[in-house]
């Protein structure tokens, strides 16, 4: 909550941009391209780590204070890539048939990666697998013909709910 980050069409080119501080300071050039994705604190609190995905472009890894390109990956994509909680991992989805996609893992330290869930029948994923247990499982929205409604049960257990 201390900085914003964000894509920002100049010129005819995207450039991914930083404010900081979030209340208002001036915003600087990060890198060339557009930033659609995550950002975390390094685990040493060194500095920050920028994951952003385009459709051209693909995957990438940033460092957010010395405005480079770490590694990255050229498949094509358009979901939201998201740090795991130790910040060890990026999950995302790819399209790997036109009926079905695949939940993948990169390691942030090499870039490589690996299939983490293939579904075995017709599967589309809307925006983004995020982590959820402890970085044990995945939480997704899957897109289908059919509208469905979900409950999140004891969504606030432990809190008092919000006035409504």
């Amino acid at each position: 909550g201390k900085e914003i980050i964000f894509g920002s069409l100049r010129n005819g080119a995207w450039v991914t941009r930083r404010v900081s501080p979030a209340a208002g300071g001036p915003p600087e050039d990060v890198v060339d391209g557009f930033f659609r994705g995550d950002w975390i604190t390094r685990a040493n609190s060194t500095g920050t780590w920028i994951m952003s995905s385009m459709l051209a472009s693909g995957l990438r890894l940033l460092d957010g204070e010395r405005h480079t390109v770490m590694w990255q990956d050229t498949q094509p994509g358009n979901a939201l890539p998201v740090f795991s909680p130790d910040g060890k991992f990026v999950s995302i989805s790819y399209r790997e048939t036109r009926d079905r996609d695949a939940i993948w893992v990169y390691d942030v330290a090499t870039g490589s990666k690996r299939v983490a869930v293939r579904f075995p029948r017709q599967f589309h994923i809307s925006f983004r697998a995020n982590w959820v247990d402890d970085g044990r499982a995945f939480m997704i929205n899957r897109v289908e013909t059919t509208s469905h409604i979900v409950l999140f049960d004891r969504f606030w257990a432990g809190s008092k709910v919000p006035n409504k």
